[in-house]
């Protein structure tokens, strides 16, 4: 018994001294963590005085992909898609009704800054003036260009710079296609704590048949237009991917439709042969039956005899209608692009009593639209230098006043309306009669602006009253 109670013991002994052993392991590896995290929290603090202000605004990336977008991650297979999109029709009408106002509606003008200044703005940049300091493309085709990131989300063009009496000018600004961007680690290159886009990367093929594998960009070289630009997803957000998931849907149900239709509406030849058909008869049967597959039946006719038939095989009662469900995703599409009242009275239970209403938001966000462009044009994208901010420091010193590029409302019959009430306001004596007010009005007459002294002169000239009442 001895014995017995003397192992027990040393049993207990060495458990005892192993449980011990792991609650030091467990401590230790409990010290190495804090430890870990004491080091970290310290390296973040000295990071921190180090480079104050400097913060990274977190946007999920990999290497030099942005992976924003949860569903379309990948940007070569994304451009592809919402090229896709843009050839249907009703995804075409979003994109048109928000672009094409915009080249008829809307003229551009430069103010402020000195005279010179603007001289050189309109010249280089709206192609008015001398040719010599002409961009190589015309104002309405780098517009254009510019709203291609309603379509794909961004836009970006490369700038060459020339050099005319002195003067720095753009040369050429030529449009990159979003589905050039690419390379071996991805389009978009950033700095090394990932706080700034420093580079992009494209790859393309060229019309010898080479291949350009990787061309790098810096980004000071790139003038970019990003609509929905949030921090640094330099991808922006396409006006038409909302449109996606309707636009599947819509795809779906109109083949669903067509072969429901190509079902019950074309029918399948069906011969039954009689009783006492032989093998010749069969064979008669089934070549008037393939026959009837194809070809004019204008002066085709069949002759049946001994319990024979011929019939066509289709689909049984109404065939499937896709269009209830065609219609509802197209009126998705119209309200991922502001256009609703462009359906109104397209579809079985439409109606146009709310069409004047809807069409007062679309014209408040094209407008919107407007002075995003500008603000975009005038003081570039995220940090990026814009247009005519860079065009000016690169020709000026010791600017006060920066001229801009600046767009007219979207309705012009606003800005006539209140013509009559601006002159009216100036007759009493409400409003100053300033050249403020007289290119302003112009403005909104199409009529060409003048200078101080022009107005000057005008205002010395006595005014002939030109009919009515004195």
């Amino acid at each position: 018994m001895s014995g017995t109670a003397a192992g027990a013991k040393k049993a207990w002994r060495i458990r005892r001294a192993a449980q011990a052993g792991i609650v030091r392991e467990r401590r230790a590896a409990q010290r190495q963590r804090l430890e870990l995290v004491r080091r970290a929290m310290g390296l973040a603090e000295r990071e921190s005085d180090r480079e104050p202000g400097r913060r990274v605004s977190g946007l999920t990336i990999n290497l030099q992909k942005i992976n924003e977008d949860v569903t379309l991650r990948d940007l070569a297979g994304r451009i592809g898609v919402l090229q896709q999109m843009g050839n249907d029709a009703k995804i075409a009408a979003q994109l048109r009704a928000n672009i094409l106002p915009l080249f008829s509606a809307v003229r551009a003008t430069v103010e402020g800054g000195t005279q010179e200044m603007r001289d050189l703005v309109e010249q280089n940049l709206l192609r008015k003036g001398d040719p010599r300091y002409w961009c190589d493309t015309s104002w309405l085709q780098r517009l254009l260009e510019r709203l291609m990131c309603l379509h794909y989300g961004f836009s970006l063009h490369a700038k060459t710079w020339g050099q005319v009496d002195g003067y720095r000018i753009y040369r050429s600004l030529t449009y990159l296609h979003p589905k050039s961007l690419g390379g071996p680690l991805g389009p978009w290159e950033w700095s090394e704590d990932g706080s700034t886009l420093v580079a992009i990367h494209r790859s393309y093929s060229l019309p010898d048949g080479s291949r350009e594998v990787d061309e790098r960009i810096a980004i000071e070289e790139i003038d970019a237009t990003v609509w929905w630009q949030t921090g640094e997803n330099w991808e922006g957000q396409s006006l038409i991917r909302p449109m996606y998931g309707s636009w599947v849907r819509k795809d779906l149900a109109s083949k669903i439709g067509m072969i429901a239709l190509m079902n019950g509406g074309v029918g399948i030849p069906m011969a039954i042969g009689g009783p006492s058909d032989g093998p010749r008869d069969q064979e008669t049967l089934k070549t008037i039956a393939k026959d009837l597959r194809g070809g004019s039946k204008e002066r085709q006719f069949i002759y049946l005899a001994n319990g024979q038939k011929m019939e066509y095989l289709t689909t049984n009662g109404a065939i499937v209608d896709a269009r209830p469900i065609i219609d509802l995703q197209n009126m998705d599409i119209a309200s991922g692009g502001a256009t609703d009242f462009m359906q109104a009275g397209q579809t079985a239970s439409g109606s146009r009593a709310g069409g004047s209403v809807m069409m007062v938001s679309y014209m408040q966000q094209l407008d919107a639209v407007v002075r995003w462009l500008q603000d975009q044009m005038n003081h570039g994208a995220g940090y990026l230098m814009g247009l005519t901010e860079e065009l000016i420091g690169e020709n000026f010193r010791n600017v006060k006043e920066c001229p801009e590029i600046r767009l007219s409302r979207v309705s012009p019959t606003e800005q006539l309306d209140n013509v009559p009430n601006i002159c009216d306001a100036v007759q009493k004596g409400a409003l100053t009669h300033d050249l403020t007010v007289e290119n302003h009005i112009r403005n909104a007459l199409g009529v060409p602006e003048i200078t101080r002294a022009e107005f000057e002169a005008a205002r010395a000239v006595p005014v002939t009253n030109l009919g009515g009442r004195p």
